[in-house]
């Protein structure tokens, strides 16, 4: 059912409200009259009409004014609006139109020229509404994060939005060239489609599509890992025989999510219950045969049993500290940067380990919003790395501490241990994140470490980067920090 057209007249003689309410009633339209400027702003804000005929010379507030109002409007100011007007002199079609009308009609008008032109602005405002609503809705479209595609009843493409094309692996250019290839014949080229029954006939519904979606998958290669689509099809409205909209889900992040929660807690399993299990074993065999062992097996035992204890205090110790980064970062006031080189000789000494500070002699100053225990722990953790992920855990270290002049404080510890591959320097980041290809448990530590650094440096505004030296091997983990204003 086509919806009516709503036209506002506003007149102030109800003689011509009369007449032009007879002369359009049987064109089939829904009609609001008004008798003066200010009754004809209320109705338009009220049933904001597609079209207002409105008369020039009214008491109140006359058609000028009106038309100025309406468009100074943000809600009423694409109404088309025809002014009726008795005055047929340039100067005031002139004032018409530097107030937005239009179009015009003088009176007496002809009613078979004020039907023509009443029923050529609603089709133009009508077209204007309707390519409008279809530029925003492509724009929507062209921004989302799904694929739509539209397909014929041959399975080829008629439109694909931007992501479609990047999931396509087609160009830009795409859209204006002749399409000679199916929907099926382009993703067979890059994904296998799966599972294989679903795929039969298409593009019809089937009942096994309605039952199980379809998928396109792209299995895992050595240089990226795998990837999932998931496939939708719908049929158009009635009217649009034929077509059907495709919509193209990336699903990858919802499946690895469900395999990075079993691997969490993989790690979590193993992680504790290695140690506990040298701690328990040690201590059954200490208490059942403690008589009868000679003080060599006994010491053995005995050490198997505190190592295992020593190694469970510290995972647990990692995820208690992971926890409470937040709090760490806003402990006390800002760190001076004047303290800086001081903390980290500090750290050295705690660790026992040595370094070479490179630009020593720099001054720093300034202050930073992170605290001193919060750039302790920072330095403490990558120098602990640099021994725990070293071959022979014993590195080479250099601290390269200073400052630019857009006020922002770089720390960087530089070691000669070992190369990373792009998935690890891409997931580093991440809380419980170990460098093995299979998981084996056998790593130090809980893979928190890094993912406190980042929260420390994130919470304080920072950002912090790690990447392989270049020409040797080792890593470079590199924080900046921006001063106190």
């Amino acid at each position: 059912m086509i919806q009516k057209s709503t036209i506002l007249i506003v007149d102030d003689e109800s003689a011509i409200l009369n007449m032009l309410e007879s002369l359009l009633m049987a064109t089939n339209l829904n009609l609001i009259m008004a008798n003066n400027g200010t009754e004809a702003l209320k109705k338009a804000y009220e049933s904001h009409p597609d079209l207002i005929l409105l008369d020039v010379m009214m008491p109140d507030i006359d058609g000028f004014d009106v038309c100025k109002k309406i468009r100074s409007e943000p809600q009423l100011s694409d109404i088309p609006i025809i002014m009726i007007t008795g005055l047929d002199d340039q100067d005031s079609r002139l004032m018409g139109i530097e107030s937005g009308a239009d179009d015009f009609i003088a009176k007496p008008f002809n009613p078979i020229e004020l039907r023509a032109r009443v029923n050529t602005i609603l089709r133009l405002n009508r077209y204007r509404r309707i390519t409008t609503e279809r530029m925003k809705f492509e724009w929507v479209v062209e921004q989302s994060s799904n694929a739509y595609l539209l397909i014929n009843k041959d399975d080829q493409i008629l439109y694909a939005n931007h992501k479609a094309l990047v999931y396509l692996d087609l160009p830009p250019s795409y859209k204006n060239q002749a399409i000679s290839q199916t929907f099926t014949e382009i993703v067979k080229k890059r994904y296998t489609l799966e599972p294989t029954e679903g795929w039969n006939g298409w593009p019809t519904l089937s009942d096994f599509a309605v039952k199980l979606p379809r998928f396109l998958v792209q299995p895992e290669s050595i240089s990226s890992k795998a990837f999932l689509l998931q496939v939708d099809l719908y049929n158009m409205p009635s009217g649009i025989e034929g077509e059907k909209l495709i919509r193209l889900r990336d699903m990858t992040k919802q499946i690895s999510v469900a395999q990075d929660v079993r691997v969490f807690h993989t790690i979590i399993s193993h992680k504790l219950r290695t140690p506990l299990f040298s701690i328990v074993n040690g201590l059954e065999l200490l208490c059942e045969d403690v008589n009868k062992l000679p003080d060599e097996k006994l010491k053995t035992l005995s050490n198997i049993s505190l190592q295992g204890a020593y190694r469970l205090y510290s995972q647990i110790e990692d995820i208690l500290k992971y926890v409470d980064t937040p709090k760490i970062a806003v402990i006390g006031n800002g760190c001076k940067l004047s303290m800086i080189r001081k903390i980290a000789q500090e750290a050295l000494k705690t660790l026992d380990l040595q370094a070479s500070v490179i630009n020593e002699n720099e001054p720093l100053n300034g202050e930073i919003s992170l605290s001193d225990k919060g750039i302790e722990w920072i330095l403490l953790e990558l120098l602990e790395n640099s021994r725990k992920f070293h071959p022979k855990k014993s590195p080479s270290i250099e601290i390269n501490i200073t400052h630019k002049t857009t006020k922002e404080l770089i720390i960087q510890i530089i070691d000669n241990g070992q190369t990373l591959s792009p998935e690890y320097l891409a997931q580093v980041w991440n809380p419980y994140y170990q460098a093995e290809k299979r998981f084996t448990g056998e790593v130090e530590g809980m893979g928190l470490g890094l993912a406190m650094v980042a929260a420390l440096v994130w919470e304080a505004g920072g950002k912090c980067n790690l990447y392989n030296r270049d020409k040797a091997p080792g890593i470079v983990v590199e924080i900046n920090l921006p001063f106190v204003e």
